[in-house]
């Protein structure tokens, strides 16, 4: 049953978009115990600014066993709040002391597990919800509207960073992909990704256009972690990323309840005229 109470959004998509965000933490956490053992093993790394710690065996271990443990929490809904908080503090962590220039799946992870710790994720399917003897039918909807927000940005900005002369040319595609794909194949599926993330920036927004959207980022995310190296870095966003296609139908198909409450008024008001 719809909720069409502008203020809140239904608790059951956040929770679907809890889980796998949790499992993604999990992931990058794993990535970063690697990361971390061959920063502190002597890697060469690009300082993010002056005076940033060492990154010692300890430090190395630390963070990303903080982070999974976080992530755990956060997928079984165990102190929601705290975990969602304790991962974006871990991901902080790491982007500052990992002296990476930048890191584009950490950020993101960092700023939707910020939206999570100032909303409610545990209301529903969580252990959170089974200690408290109840669920929550409804959240907040301002930190969901914040993580649409987000994945929007993330698509479009990703699709115009895209528009230089290496990555049309296919040469980064070519690069990454176990494929092994012949020319011209991997020059058309780097024009065709940068279509298809401009499409997905604004069709999962657009309701008539939310379910094409979610199949084909669905099939474009699966696609992109199945074919590219990089496995824990690639499940873990993609994960991300499709966690967060249930919020989007979920709008979609209250968008659409609401215009028919409008135009149910409208169509009243018309007759008594």
């Amino acid at each position: 049953m719809l909720r069409l109470d502008s203020g809140t959004f239904d608790s059951r998509p956040v929770a679907l978009m809890r889980v796998a965000l949790g499992i993604a933490i999990v992931l990058v956490g794993i990535e970063n115990a690697f990361t971390f053992a061959e920063i502190a093993g002597g890697r060469v790394a690009i300082p993010l600014f002056d005076g940033a710690p060492p990154v010692s065996p300890v430090l190395g271990t630390i963070i990303p066993v903080l982070g999974m443990l976080a992530g755990g929490a956060l997928a079984l809904g165990f102190l929601s709040r705290g975990a969602a908080a304790l991962a974006a503090l871990s991901s902080l962590a790491t982007l500052l002391v990992e002296q990476q220039t930048y890191s584009g799946h950490q950020v993101l992870v960092l700023l939707l597990c910020v939206y999570l710790a100032i909303g409610d994720p545990g209301a529903r399917w969580s252990v959170d919800a089974r200690l408290r003897g109840h669920a929550r039918d409804t959240v907040a909807r301002l930190p969901v509207l914040l993580v649409l927000s987000q994945i929007s940005i993330v698509y479009l900005f990703t699709a115009i960073a895209k528009i230089n002369p290496v990555y049309l040319s296919g040469w980064v595609i070519d690069g990454a992909s176990i494929l092994g794909l012949p020319a011209p194949g991997p020059m058309i599926l780097a024009w065709a990704s940068i279509a298809l993330e401009f499409f997905l920036a604004f069709g999962l927004l657009w309701r008539r256009t939310t379910t094409v959207a979610v199949i084909l980022g669905t099939g474009f995310h699966f696609m992109i972690a199945a074919t590219l190296r990089e496995p824990f870095a690639l499940w873990a966003f993609s994960l991300t990323m499709i966690g967060t296609y249930p919020l989007f139908i979920y709008r979609s198909r209250v968008d659409a309840a609401w215009g028919r409450v409008i135009a149910r008024a409208r169509s009243i008001e018309l007759t008594k005229r």
